[in-house]
C-alpha cells in the first residue's frame, strides 16, 4: 500500500480539524511503510518535520483551493500512490478520474447541492470507500444516499491514551498544585470550546447548587471567555482559564474530581459527532458527568460514565450532587470508561481498522 493523506487543512493548528488530521497522520504513519501527508505549505510548518514523509505544496493564487487540487492531482499522477485518504470531497471527486483507491472521511451529512452531488458520484465508483466518524452518521449515508453496506465503515475518533498513563502516577494534589488549583477542594471542569449548544449556560446551575465546589472552564476564544465571565461574575467559585498546549491541557484534565460534557442538541452536529474531548475525558480516569445527547451515547452510557438530560437544568444538579454522596460508584464508572478507551478508542486501533477496511 501507498498512502497519502491529502488535506488542504493547515496543519498544525490549535483547530479541531487540524488535530484529528494531525493524529491520524501521526498514526498512519507508523502502520503504514509507504507513507506521505500532502498539505499547503504555511509558516508554522515550513521548518517542522515530522516523523513520517510530508510533502508541503506551496499555493501563490488567488483560488488556493483550486490550486491545491490542481497540483494534488498532478503530484498523485507523478507519484502513482495506490490509496488516496482525505476530509476534502472535491479532492476526492478530482483525484477518483486517476482509477485508484479513494477514501472519504465525513464528520457531517453534505452542506451544499454540489458536495451532496460530488458524493453520489462518487458511490457509484467502485474504488471509492465513506469512512464515517458515528453509527448515526453511517445509518444517514445509507438511509438518504443508498450507500452499500459494504462501502462504508463507521469508527469513532480516538485518543493517544500514552500520553496520559505518563501522568497516571503523578499525585492530584501535585498537579493541582503546579498548575495553581486549590489541592482539597472538589473541582468539576469542562475543557474546550464555549460556541453555542457546548452547555456553557448550563454552568450556573451547578456554581449556584454547590458553593463549596470549583468549576473550572479551560479554553475558549478569548472574547467567549470574556461573555461568560461577565455572565456568571456573581459566582466566586467559576474560573476561566484560557487555552492551554496539549500537555498542560492533560494536566488540568487529570486534576479535575469530575469531569463535565454538558453538550446539547443545540449543536449542529450534535446527532453525528465524535468529539475527541469524549475519549481525552476517558482517557484521564476521572469520573465523567455528561448530557445523554445525540451519537455521543453511542460511546458514553451509564456504565462508563454518569449522564443527564440537558434540556433539563435539574438532572445536571442532580447528577452532580449524586456525585458529591457516591463518589466511590463515580470512580467504579471512571475505570470502566478508561477500560473501553484502551480497549476501543485510540488512534492505533482506529487506523488499523481503517486499513483493514480499505485495503
Amino acid at each position: 500500500m501507498k498512502l497519502y493523506y491529502v488535506t488542504r487543512v493547515n496543519v498544525p493548528s490549535g483547530a479541531a480539524q487540524a488535530v484529528q488530521v494531525s493524529s491520524m497522520c501521526k498514526q498512519f504513519g507508523e502502520c503504514v511503510e509507504n507513507f506521505k501527508l500532502v498539505s499547503p505549505l504555511n509558516s508554522e510548518n515550513e521548518n517542522l518535520d515530522n516523523d513520517f514523509s510530508w510533502d508541503k505544496i506551496r499555493l501563490n493564487s488567488k483560488f488556493p483551493y483550486l490550486e491545491f487540487t490542481l497540483k494534488s492531482l498532478l503530484k498523485a499522477i507523478k507519484e502513482k500512490p495506490t490509496h488516496i485518504f482525505t476530509r476534502d470531497i472535491v479532492v476526492a471527486f478530482a483525484l477518483s478520474f486517476l482509477g485508484i483507491q479513494i477514501s472519504y472521511e465525513a464528520h457531517k451529512d453534505p452542506k451544499s447541492k454540489v458536495s451532496s452531488f460530488l458524493l453520489k458520484y462518487l458511490l457509484g465508483n467502485n474504488n471509492f470507500k465513506l469512512i464515517v466518524i458515528s453509527n448515526g452518521l453511517r445509518d444517514f449515508y445509507i438511509r438518504e444516499y443508498h450507500c452499500k453496506e459494504d462501502q462504508i465503515f463507521a469508527y469513532h475518533d480516538g485518543v493517544f491514551i500514552e500520553k496520559y498513563d505518563k501522568y497516571r502516577s503523578i499525585p492530584k494534589q501535585m498537579i493541582r498544585n503546579k498548575l495553581g488549583l486549590p489541592e482539597e477542594r472538589i473541582i468539576i471542569m469542562h475543557t474546550g470550546s464555549l460556541y453555542p449548544g457546548r452547555g456553557a449556560e448550563l454552568f450556573g446551575s451547578i456554581a449556584k447548587g454547590f458553593p463549596q465546589i470549583l468549576l473550572v472552564q479551560v479554553g475558549g476564544r478569548e472574547g467567549d471567555i470574556e461573555k461568560y465571565r461577565k455572565i456568571y461574575q456573581e459566582y466566586e467559585n467559576i474560573v476561566f482559564v484560557k487555552h492551554q498546549k496539549n500537555d498542560d491541557l492533560i494536566k488540568y484534565q487529570i486534576s479535575a474530581d469530575l469531569l463535565l460534557f454538558p453538550m446539547t442538541n443545540k449543536t449542529e452536529t450534535f446527532w453525528c459527532c465524535s468529539p475527541m474531548k469524549v475519549f481525552e475525558y476517558m482517557a484521564t480516569g476521572v469520573p465523567i458527568l455528561s448530557s445523554n445527547v445525540g451519537s455521543v451515547s453511542e460511546v458514553l452510557n451509564d456504565g462508563n460514565s454518569t449522564l443527564f438530560d440537558s434540556k433539563d437544568g435539574n438532572t445536571i444538579v442532580a447528577g452532580v450532587e449524586s456525585f458529591v454522596k457516591d463518589r466511590k460508584n463515580f470512580s467504579k464508572k471512571a475505570r470502566v470508561a478508561l477500560n473501553d478507551v484502551r480497549e476501543k478508542y485510540t488512534w492505533s486501533k482506529r487506523v488499523y481498522a481503517i486499513i483493514r477496511f480499505i485495503e
